[in-house]
């Protein structure tokens, strides 16, 4: 009987831990909130975004916001398929990546950490005017010097510590100032549009 409760509760930890691990899933999402990771989605006006971003103290040449709700779906499922994620574009707005730390937030680390980063060029030329198509530039601080690369750092009011680890981690990169990179700050939060 004893063994059969241990398997029983072997079997419900396992449950739990590996939809913790789930992104969609309800146990996850309670777990997000209990530790303060996960707050339920509000409706955003574009002045809060900017707000949010000025209080954090967080430095960045532009922010971009989905024009509206179709928008943000579109981009949901072809560009930002998880939040945050960091996008990496060279000079010429040309998506490249890094061999480590693969569309994660680790992207950003690698590259600009690593004296000899592999670069893998994916030829697609396309892809920032095709996430830019859909947004709109909402704030910018861009002075008129051609950067090296781009970074598009998807974020969201709804996720705050993951929100402001990653504002922190360009902090600090912008810091050190080692590359001469972009940042543009790609919000994911629900807009609230105008009433008609």
């Amino acid at each position: 009987m004893k063994n059969l409760q241990k398997r029983f509760l072997f079997l419900i930890i396992i449950v739990l831990v590996s939809s913790c691990f789930t992104s969609c899933s309800m146990f996850s999402k309670a777990l997000l909130r209990i530790t303060g990771d996960y707050k339920k989605p509000q409706y955003e006006e574009t002045s809060d975004i900017i707000e949010y971003c000025e209080k954090a103290g967080v430095k960045y040449d532009e922010i971009w916001i989905a024009k509206n709700e179709n928008n943000r779906r579109l981009l949901n499922e072809t560009f930002i398929h998880f939040v945050p994620q960091v996008l990496v574009f060279d000079k010429t707005k040309t998506n490249i990546t890094v061999e480590e730390g693969k569309n994660c937030v680790g992207t950003m680390m690698f590259f600009l950490n690593d004296t000899l980063p592999k670069l893998i060029d994916t030829h697609d030329t396309t892809m920032f005017y095709k996430i830019l198509n859909n947004c709109n530039v909402i704030k910018s601080n861009q002075n008129n010097s051609t950067p090296d690369y781009y970074f598009v750092i998807s974020w969201a009011k709804y996720l705050p510590k993951m929100t402001l680890d990653i504002f922190q981690m360009i902090n600090e990169q912008e810091a050190v100032n080692k590359t001469n990179a972009s940042y543009i700050l790609l919000n994911m939060d629900f807009l609230k549009e105008p009433d008609k």
